[in-house]
């Protein structure tokens, strides 16, 4: 009998009745405990205090999720040009950027390397959804806002 330590798509999760289960992230599933490492189920337990939601990041990727984004990461990673030894501008924002902070910008869905970038423009990107369409909400937002608070103009 072989144990199966990972959740794949070809297995079947069976949650038995009472279980705790954890939320991914990543796949927006509810799964049992042994489909997460250690560190997530801290990061689980360590959030259930008052106004925290659960988890942080991608620490709160079950197991599957978590090595299909790091498989895909070095997908990326070889087919990108070497890292600058140099500073360079932010591929993004132009801004000069010392080698050591410059971040691998890659597309999540097909491996492919878009860029060196800072720090603030690699989480950005990130945090709105890592698409254009994450990018576009967020100026329609700013947009409404700007409209919003702008100085009324005097008739």
């Amino acid at each position: 009998m072989q144990l199966n330590l990972f959740c794949t798509e070809e297995t079947k999760i069976k949650i038995k009745e009472g279980e705790e289960t954890f939320h991914c992230r990543k796949c927006n599933s509810y799964l049992p405990e042994y489909c997460f490492s250690g560190w997530s189920l801290k990061q689980f337990r360590k959030k259930k205090g008052e106004n925290q939601t659960q988890g942080a990041g991608n620490s709160v990727w079950c197991k599957t999720c978590k090595k299909e984004y790091t498989e895909g990461k070095t997908i990326a990673k070889n087919g990108a040009p070497p890292k600058p030894k140099e500073s360079i501008p932010c591929d993004c924002c132009g801004k000069i950027t010392e080698p050591e902070k410059l971040q691998l910008d890659h597309d999540h869905y097909t491996y492919n390397f878009r860029g060196w970038l800072c720090k603030s423009c690699n989480s950005g990107i990130g945090m709105l959804g890592d698409d254009t369409e994450g990018l576009k909400k967020a100026i329609q937002y700013l947009d409404k806002v700007k409209e919003r608070y702008e100085p009324r103009k005097r008739s």
